[in-house]
């Protein structure tokens, strides 16, 4: 894989990210202009993701052709994906009016922290203390070898990516004090999983955090919320500019001007995999070609045909058949796998005419489903769709198969924290009625 990077910023490092800086800000400015009927204001995750993520890995695609000096047929038929992505955004929009209140239980929403920070513990003891692997501690840095933090379980492994986020869910969207506090403490267990298994991003988590809740308190019109979010958020960015070279460094990325170079590199490089099958021209030409020889609803729940019925596939993701296409041999993890992509899955699964339909369906009903949930309270049953498509307004674009895991493992979450909820409650009412019927003894 680096090798295929370092063809494609044949370029200057810096050179490119002044070329990339200019471009972002013509780039970012229209999609924004472009997609403000469908932004819940400044601070909506899917604007936040925009100008982090979406735009400098469009300007990374973008810049391709002049860093290569070449394009593909492949490289315009996924600009024609990315375009139609931004236009069903559009299309869709947002409802007139925004609610999210909480409609939630403070019993339910403490039992879910619960249930977080448990498989949160569990998933690190298991897959990392008791092996001895754990990512932020290995020598050379974890980055690269981060999959062998997820052999022992891959259950657990899944579980904590679908549940770590709901410490900092509940922190943003609680009204409840006392429930706010404890989602507080849980977020520190979230911090520090991230940490742990020396993700780049690992060090931004708490930036997201509170931007999400930044965004709940505007919409609520909490001003004193408000105002104590974003002083918090100063205080994070001073320590994370302060932290993140030291934090770079032990986790392999490099350090100082190297390490920069590598972050800008990585940004304008989001869309990695779009990059490597531009360059290898990869979409199949013709019409209804299927490279992964299953279909599209098995590839997405394919974690699950092979946890429960022990299904064996050729490959276990798109990043993995790209891999083997490029080095033409075979990886023993995916640790060196390029991120999967909507627009992958859809065509190498089902072709792209077919392909091309199902990624619109996907797409439409993910973003019809966004401005639902925005329109309405939250309950417990929303609460799974406000972490899905408002506070991961990119996530199935990003990979349908992750996303759709993910959130299948999460409504299981939820519906047990609920279930939990209830019976704690029918079991203290039971207490109560036999309490008042036990006659006193004198």
């Amino acid at each position: 894989m680096d090798e295929v990077f370092s063809a494609i910023a044949g370029a200057p490092v810096w050179s490119i990210i002044l070329a990339g800086a200019c471009l972002y800000l013509g780039i970012v400015g229209g999609l924004r202009l472009f997609l403000r009927p469908a932004l819940a204001g400044n601070l909506d995750p899917l604007n936040i993701r925009i100008l982090i993520f979406t735009g400098p890995a469009v300007v990374g695609l973008l810049l391709l052709p002049f860093l290569t000096h070449s394009t593909s047929e492949s490289y315009y038929l996924i600009l024609l994906f990315i375009a139609a992505w931004f236009v069903v955004i559009r299309v869709v929009g947002k409802p007139l009016t925004i609610d999210l209140r909480d409609r939630m239980g403070s019993t339910f929403q403490t039992i879910l922290l619960l249930l977080t920070v448990i498989i949160i513990l569990a998933h690190v003891t298991v897959n990392m203390v008791i092996p001895g692997k754990i990512p932020l501690l290995m020598e050379g840095g974890g980055l690269n070898a981060r999959f062998e933090a997820t052999e022992n379980s891959r259950l657990l492994t899944w579980l904590s990516f679908a549940t770590t986020p709901m410490a900092g869910l509940i922190y943003a969207v609680t009204e409840d004090l006392r429930v706010r506090k404890f989602a507080a403490f849980a977020v520190g267990f979230q911090v520090a999983e991230n940490l742990l298994f020396a993700s780049k991003a690992g060090i931004l988590t708490i930036l997201f955090v509170l931007l999400n809740a930044l965004f709940i308190a505007s919409l609520r019109n909490d001003r004193g919320r408000h105002k104590s979010i974003r002083l918090k958020l100063v205080i994070s960015l001073v320590v994370i500019a302060l932290l993140a070279p030291f934090y770079l460094s032990i986790i392999g990325a490099g350090s100082g001007s190297a390490a920069g170079g590598l972050l800008a590199v990585r940004f304008l490089g989001g869309f990695d995999q779009l990059i490597f099958a531009s360059l290898f021209d990869l979409l199949p030409h013709h019409g209804f070609d299927s490279v992964m020889k299953t279909n599209l609803f098995e590839y997405q729940l394919m974690p699950f045909f092979k946890l429960f019925l022990s299904n064996q596939y050729d490959y276990s993701n798109i990043g993995q058949y790209i891999f083997e296409f490029i080095t033409g041999g075979s990886a023993d993890n995916s640790g060196t796998y390029p991120n999967s992509n909507l627009i992958l899955e859809t065509v190498f699964t089902s072709g792209r005419y077919f392909g091309g339909l199902l990624f619109l369906l996907e797409l439409s009903l993910f973003y019809w489903c966004r401005r639902s949930v925005l329109g309405r309270p939250i309950t417990p049953f929303s609460l799974i769709f406000v972490q899905a498509v408002i506070f991961d307004p990119v996530g199935l674009f990003a990979s349908g198969q992750d996303w759709v895991t993910e959130t299948t493992l999460l409504a299981l979450i939820i519906t047990t924290a609920l279930l939990l909820s209830k019976l704690w409650a029918s079991t203290t009412a039971n207490l109560q009625i036999v309490r008042v019927r036990t006659p006193r003894t004198s």
